[in-house]
This record gives C-alpha cells, structure tokens and sequence, in this order.
C-alpha cells in the first residue's frame, strides 16, 4: 500500500528501467570521401557591398555602416557530402 501511494506521488517524473534492450551492433562502412563548404552570409553581404561601392559609385561610408551588421551575423549555409563505400 505504502509502495503504491509512493508510486502514485511519482508519478510525474519518469521511471527509470529495470531493463534495457540491447541494440544491434550498427554496419560500418569505409568513408571515401567528405566534402564540407561553408558559407557565411557576411561574407556575401560584405563582397555586395563592396562591387556596390567600387562598381556602382556608392559612397564608402556604406562599408562603414553595414560594417556592424556584417561582423554581427553569424549566419552559415553549409553543405556536407559524405561518400560511403
């Protein structure tokens, strides 16, 4: 009766198991080749406003205030390709 009513006031918090089932051994495979390229977005917005600047006849002073903005982000597209043998 105690064990029950301990049970029940335990009740939110998780049992443990007793048993665990054992999982199977997963299949290795040799890695040929992992190619990762990352990208800031920074980058791109630092390389754009640059060609802004040099090409188009911006004023420099864009360079100066989306300077904060670009050191700011650290904003990533990355792109992982893992070949298996």
């Amino acid at each position: 009766m105690i064990e029950r009513a301990f049970r029940q006031r335990m009740s939110p918090l998780p049992m443990t198991a007793d048993v665990t089932i054992p999982l199977p051994p997963q299949v290795q495979t040799g890695i040929l080749s992992i190619l990762s390229v990352g990208a800031r977005w920074g980058s791109l917005l630092t390389a754009a406003a640059l060609a802004a600047v040099v090409s188009k006849g911006a004023p420099p002073e864009l360079m100066l205030t989306a300077a904060p903005a670009i050191l700011a982000d650290r904003t990533c597209v990355s792109y992982w390709r893992i070949r298996r043998s």
